[in-house]
């Protein structure tokens, strides 16, 4: 709590800083980029005309005009080695910025003199469709132009709109058909740890889509990148130093068809809810003995003076069992405010953005749950899955920057938990009992990311110089997970529900768990670059290392009720807000018994070391190559026990890879390109995945279990690219890819006494390949007419097929001769049809995403696979803008809410058929309808 306090008070000291007001003037800035290449232009003369105010292009390229009265203006823009541009037609408005984007062309001896005149507007444009075709990588991205014009309320749900993105139980992504284990997550230049215990993933949803200022997606490697991944490369950067000074607010609410004035279901509350963090109601109790005491007090039972210690360790625990019935749950709500500080130094600015955002969103999901074996049905359920949901984000980015040098201090905490009620009916038809089974629990994540970095220009060696030192942590909480099972006699009228209890605890019947994952990672880097001519031949070299250490300590407790030794009190058929009330903790009532395994605790850390060289190399005035290659040096540690003897286990081992790539960009023409590409990268596998800890997942009734066994995955990557940029505003892109896997790691099913096991594993190799399309059309800019209806509609999408395939010779008892890898999706269709007035300010907006069949989990020879079934998903927002500063935003998340269904396939056609595969999990959702209201001062 203290570590929470103190990251809230480091995000708030913004309010130290110096107030601006606005003043009645406007402010024009931009970019200046190479005509050809793309690269940024440093000290190039921006001057606005007839006038002596003047400003040159800092090492970013960037510039800017300040104090100019609201008008129009034209800019001459001047640079040793390129003809000068006039740029005609700039309107300034008072406490508005006006961003332009330039490019230069070379000139030469024959054309020195020559003054290029244009507008404004295609002046951005064209440098717009410069950037894109100069990219270095084969990659996809969402600005945050684009963000805001759809209903998105957090990084999951902009991810979908990325080219060849899908995501996973709403918040895992994965790129091209790949699962979460081969794609990685940087959050301005630092490693997200994972946030999940039981994968190696993370959560994108703990991001509210406001803090973002873009996503971009890499796809084929660089040397300077980090080559854990396959799928793609997550680079999340947020709000950085604003153009000016400005003050957001908003509010939001929204209902869902399922959820808001329905039944819902709670259990107990604590005061610092609101927040996302428990106030201690849950914890488990100071005075609660050690694992090896209690197994000492259990063990040791010779007089009642021993019964009374073990019910004394037992009565501080608060009865959080019962639940609480509500009639009608109230709507979602969200808000945000957000400010940015922008101030003039006399050689330099000094930059502030601050942001905090607010949700709190109810859900509610009506799930069927059954079992087969080869027999039939095993049992059938009904869950009525009851949660509540709190996102609170803060985000304070503080830097400073002059022509040629800026240092950054970002800082971000998000707290993200879920308050959980499941209530469970149905039948168990291998006991013969009807069952009832409750279960809550409250999981508690906060992350925090620091981060100070420096970009340098030195003039005289023309070198660029980064670097970045980093923290990260995650702590992750479930306090006072809480399981009790009910049952009677499937068929028997007369039979009463009761809890089965006995002399000997079960978690199952009666259990309480807690558990603490504390993560923790350091990180540095440096990168240099400077030009490195050869003759005609234009070079630029770059080289650097990257060092991070990372560590984990994961505890968990588990604890289950059972009679006193010797009792057998009548308390089975009691309510379950009262069986466990302290005057039922008693020596002739129940207590409390320790089932902590030794495995249910393990420690684990490690260390990367990666050295690269890169060059960037102009061939010809056609072809550019970015090669070179990346030396990863990676060290893990785990302590933890062996699973049934409790012997202990240490894994030391070091894996040193030398990772090479390299990146052809040729120009077809200037509007064309074609991109191949060829790197080696990595994927290895999370702590949780070694670690023998056994965690039984309530939801999905499966105890999941890690293999320390596992070895890194190799992957060799390969991609051709078609680029096409029609206009300004358009691009067309076609892609093929192949990727051959060495010893991919996948969740796999193993048949148990009472419950699925699901563990992972390697199989020897597996190969993908797909194509996808990219496409970016402006309607007006299509059929080349001017209308203003045409020129605000944009049509954006992408469509991905996909095929992979896994060896599976070497696997034992497999029950599939071909099968795809697991997690992999054959197809992706986005689409995304924008309409946009700027004149009367109001814009409209329809998305749709689908995504085709996935294996889950891997079954074998005696139990098949579990498959999720596709899903067609229709988003809709209405936007309007009152008086340039109340923005009012309708949507429809979800339209058609078809169910999400994971099945086990019986046929040799993988699509789900009703009538003749097994349904496992049949998931009801609701659409969800919101409303947001944001005012800029």
């Amino acid at each position: 709590m203290k570590k929470i306090i103190a990251s809230l008070l480091l995000c708030l000291t913004f309010t130290i800083f110096t107030n601006l007001t606005f003043a009645q003037t406007g402010k024009i800035a931009g970019k200046v980029f190479d005509g050809k290449t793309g690269e940024v232009l440093i000290g190039v003369k921006v001057t606005i005309e007839g006038t002596i105010t003047a400003t040159s292009s800092d090492y970013e390229g960037k510039f800017s005009l300040s104090n100019l009265k609201p008008g129009t203006y034209n800019l001459l823009v001047s640079y040793i080695g390129y003809s000068k541009k006039v740029l005609t037609g700039i309107e300034v408005k008072a406490k508005e910025v006006t961003s332009i984007n330039i490019s230069m062309v070379e000139s030469t001896k024959a054309f020195n003199d020559i003054v290029i005149r244009g507008e404004v507007k295609k002046e951005s444009a064209n440098a717009l469709l410069i950037q894109q075709k100069n990219a270095t990588t084969i990659s996809d991205g969402v600005s945050i132009e684009t963000i805001r014009k759809t209903p998105d309320r957090n990084t999951s749900d902009v991810l979908k709109r990325v080219s060849g993105a899908t995501i996973q139980d709403n918040k895992y992504a994965i790129i091209r058909g790949l699962p979460d284990r081969y794609n990685a997550a940087f959050v301005n230049g630092s490693p997200l740890p994972s946030s999940e215990p039981d994968r190696k993933a993370f959560a994108f949803d703990i991001f509210p889509a406001n803090l973002l200022d873009n996503i971009v997606i890499v796809k084929s490697a660089t040397p300077d990148l980090s080559g854990e991944f396959a799928g793609g490369l997550i680079l999340i950067k947020t709000k950085d130093i604003p153009d000016q000074t400005f003050y957001n607010l908003s509010f939001g609410t929204s209902i869902n068809t399922i959820t808001t004035f329905n039944k819902f279901n709670t259990n107990v509350n604590g005061s610092t809810d609101f927040l996302g963090i428990d106030d201690g109601t849950r914890k488990l109790p100071s005075s609660f003995p050690d694992n090896k005491t209690m197994q000492s007090l259990q063990n040791n039972i010779q007089t009642t003076d021993d019964v009374k210690r073990l019910v004394a360790v037992a009565k501080p625990f608060n009865n959080n069992f019962k639940i609480n019935e509500n009639a009608s749950m109230r709507p979602a709500y969200s808000f945000q405010f957000s400010m940015g500080h922008l101030k003039k130094l006399k050689t330099s600015e000094l930059g502030s953005v601050f942001s905090m955002s607010m949700q709190n969103t109810p859900t509610t999901q009506q799930v069927t749950r059954k079992d087969y074996d080869n027999n039939g049905k095993i049992f059938d359920f009904n869950d009525e899955q009851n949660t509540i949901n709190t996102l609170n984000g803060f985000l304070w980015n503080l830097s400073i920057k002059n022509k040629s040098n800026k240092i950054s201090f970002k800082n971000l905490l998000n707290i993200n938990s879920n308050d959980q009620t499941v209530i469970r009916n149905g039948d168990d038809m291998i006991n013969g009992l009807t069952q009832k089974s409750i279960a809550m629990w409250y999981t508690q994540n906060v992350l925090n990311s620091h981060q100070v970095s420096g970009e340098h220009f030195a003039k005289r060696m023309k070198s660029k110089i980064n670097w970045t030192l980093g923290y990260s942590g995650l702590n992750r909480e479930t306090p006072d997970f809480r399981r009790v099972r009910y049952q009677k006699n499937t068929g028997d009228e007369t039979a009463v529900f009761q809890i089965p209890l006995g002399p000997n605890p079960q978690a199952e019947i009666a259990g309480r768990f807690f558990s603490t994952q504390n993560d923790k990672i350091y990180n540095a880097g440096l990168d240099i670059s400077r030009p490195m001519n050869i003759k005609k031949f234009k070079n630029e070299i770059k080289f650097g290392g990257y060092a991070q250490y990372r560590d984990r300590d994961f505890n968990a407790r588990q604890l289950g009720y059972s009679y006193a030794p010797g009792k057998t009190p009548d308390l089975n058929t009691l309510p379950i807000d009262q069986i466990f009330a302290q005057e039922n903790i008693s020596s002739d009532g129940l207590v409390m018994k320790e089932l902590t395994k030794a495995t249910d605790a393990y420690t684990a850390s490690s260390n990367l070391f990666a050295a690269y060289l890169r060059f960037d190399s102009k061939i010809t005035n056609k072809l550019k190559a970015v090669w070179g290659a990346r030396l990863e040096s990676y060290n893990q540690k785990l302590n933890t026990f062996k699973t049934g003897d409790d012997a202990p286990f240490i894994l030391d081992s070091t894996v040193v890879d030398i990772l090479p790539s390299i990146n052809l960009i040729y120009s077809l023409t200037t509007k064309s390109n074609l991109r191949a590409s060829y790197s080696q990268t990595v994927s290895r596998p999370e702590f949780r995945e070694l670690a023998s800890f056994s965690f039984f997942d309530f939801n999905d009734n499966l105890l999941v279990e890690g293999n320390s066994d596992l070895k890194r995955t190799k992957i060799h990557n390969y991609d051709v690219r078609y680029e096409f940029y029609p206009t300004p505003a358009q691009i067309v892109s076609g892609s093929v890819f192949y990727k051959q896997f060495e010893n991919p790691i996948e969740k796999t099913l193993e048949a148990a006494l009472n419950v699925r096991n699901m563990k992972y594993q390697n199989v020897a190799s597996a190969f993908s390949y797909g194509i996808e399309i990219d496409y970016k059309l402006n309607f007006g800019q299509l059929f080349a007419v001017k209308n203003s209806f045409l020129e605000g509609l944009n049509f954006i999408g992408n469509l991905a097929y996909i095929k992979s395939e896994v060896d599976v010779s070497k696997v034992l008892a497999t029950g599939d001769k071909i099968r795809p890898l697991q997690g992999q999706s054959p197809y992706i269709i986005n689409g995304s049809l924008q309409y946009t007035n700027t004149k009367k300010e109001y814009g409209v907006s329809v998305s749709f995403n689908r995504v085709g069949e996935r294996i889950v989990n891997v079954g074998n020879i005696e139990y098949a696979s579990y498959w999720e079934n596709p899903r067609s998903v229709i988003d809709l927002q209405i936007n309007k803008t009152f008086y340039k500063k109340l923005d009012v935003r309708f949507g429809i998340r979800d339209l058609l809410a078809q169910n999400i269904v994971f099945y086990q396939n019986n046929d040799t056609n993988t699509s789900y058929d009703s009538d003749k595969d097994n349904a496992i999990w049949n998931f009801k959702v609701g659409t969800s309808y919101s409303v947001n209201l944001s005012y800029k001062f």
